[in-house]
């Protein structure tokens, strides 16, 4: 599929259209977790995603991140159609363009917070010689830890954890950053201050999605939100 009149420079960061997503079932039949879902996410826009638990958000998440493929429809990411590509273009693709934060942060715990921010070059596929601990240093400067840059992962507290995560996503500018549950982990005051964290990441251009369960997301300042149920997609 291509999309008609659309430049890479017009393109918005993220689009979907009627996508489409199932699992089969226990039963041998086929679970419709996702029904035609569109979605357009503009350069420099943050978006949030709400509903119930299994209503397919983290699904959702999944396929704009080619983690998954979806089974209709399609996703482009900076005007680019993804249907069409292979898995290994595909995750150089995503390795390149998309940063994603975890609930679960997803750290190496043995390795310093500086290797794991490195990790993600490895991960984007760039050769050794040139992954930049200078940017590394850098990113962990932007989330306030680069004073930590040292420490075990391991070791860290829960809101130092998801920093480091974000420092992660970011060091290779991405045209979009992701992020599933963000604060669902953390306590009031970690919480408020990794939407602070997202909310300068934002106002500095970077284009943004958000699933969560927290309505203290809907309540930020210039938030485009969506409500997910029952397998669709509709803005509030």
């Amino acid at each position: 599929m291509t999309d008609v009149g659309e430049t890479r420079n017009g393109a918005a960061a993220l689009r979907l259209e009627g996508v489409c997503k199932g699992f089969a079932g226990g039963d041998g039949g086929r679970i419709q977790v996702l029904d035609g879902v569109s979605l357009r996410l503009e350069r420099g826009e943050l978006g949030v995603i709400t509903g119930p638990s299994g209503s397919g958000k983290s699904t959702l998440l999944n396929v704009a991140a080619l983690m998954d493929r979806a089974d209709a429809g399609e996703v482009w990411l900076d005007g680019k159609a993804t249907s069409g590509l292979s898995d290994r273009e595909r995750a150089r693709l995503r390795g390149r363009e998309i940063g994603f934060v975890f609930q679960r942060f997803h750290l190496l715990p043995r390795r310093s917070v500086l290797e794991n921010v490195l990790f993600r070059f490895r991960y984007a596929g760039v050769p050794k010689e040139m992954r930049a601990e200078a940017a590394a240093r850098e990113a962990l400067e932007r989330v306030g830890m680069a004073g930590l840059a040292g420490r075990t992962a391991g070791v860290l507290s829960a809101g130092e954890m998801q920093r480091v995560a974000i420092a992660r996503a970011i060091v290779l500018p991405p045209t979009l950053l992701l992020a599933d549950e963000p604060t669902g982990n953390l306590d009031a005051r970690n919480a408020e201050g990794i939407m602070n964290l997202f909310g300068s990441l934002n106002a500095e251009g970077l284009a943004m999605l958000v699933v969560t369960h927290s309505a203290a997301w809907e309540r930020m300042g210039g938030v485009r939100v969506w409500r997910m149920e029952g397998g669709a997609l509709r803005a509030q």
